[in-house]
């Protein structure tokens, strides 16, 4: 009998469409300043639909005003 792998394994579907969303949130809600878009998202997943996989991102902003209460607080 032969030894199984115990994870699930690594697939890739470079063909998938992309759909990145971002917060609606342009500003702050506390002072006002326009929110800044962060580098790196905050979720990504690949699911698999009926027409095929899509691969699906969230990317957030952070208020940048230091004198903010929420200074860095992501939306």
């Amino acid at each position: 009998m032969e030894k199984q792998a115990r994870h699930r394994p690594h697939r890739e579907y470079p063909d998938a469409k992309r759909l990145v969303l971002e917060t609606e949130i342009k500003t702050c809600p506390i002072c006002g300043q326009t929110l800044k878009a962060r580098r790196n998202w905050h979720s990504r997943k690949t699911i698999q639909t009926l027409n095929g996989p899509l691969f699906v991102a969230g990317k957030t902003k952070e208020c940048v005003n230091i004198t903010c209460r929420n200074y860095q607080k992501r939306y």
